[in-house]
């Protein structure tokens, strides 16, 4: 049997086999089974984040479209709706595959609502000062 010593750090053969196959050939263990994507969307998180989508499109509409109040509940509805259709979805499928597209969407969405906002920006700063209907009839009066 073999004794561990203090120079060698090794308890029994077996495990200085592993330590030996481990380095020649880069093995280290637990790589058998697929790695485990920590960043990956749950049904709870695709849920939410088809609803935060939905929300910033109720926020945008409501903002640049003279605070039009009944499309941007519309869009809200709409948004619940998808969020409960996309949280079962992914509940009972088990697939990881509804979590990446509604990342997906979501990036390119983001892009989206991030240039019509811009735009929107844009408009509302170059848009002219309305006029009050006092400052139109000074100048009326003036000239008789």
């Amino acid at each position: 049997m073999l004794q561990s010593g203090p120079s060698v750090g090794f308890c029994v053969p077996v495990r200085q086999f592993r330590i030996v196959k481990r380095a020649a050939w880069g093995y280290t263990g637990g790589m058998d089974e697929e790695p485990q994507d920590f960043n990956a969307f749950n049904h709870w998180d695709s849920a939410g984040a088809v609803l935060l989508l939905a929300i910033a499109a109720a926020a945008l509409n409501y903002t640049f479209n003279d605070k039009n109040i009944t499309w941007s509940a519309i869009i809200v509805i709409v948004g619940v709706a998808a969020a409960v259709v996309v949280f079962f979805l992914q509940f009972i499928t088990k697939s990881k595959h509804v979590g990446s597209i509604v990342c997906y969407v979501g990036g390119i969405l983001t892009l989206l609502y991030l240039l019509l906002a811009i735009l929107g920006w844009r408009a509302v700063l170059n848009e002219p000062d309305p006029v009050s209907p006092s400052q139109e009839e000074a100048p009326q009066q003036e000239a008789r």
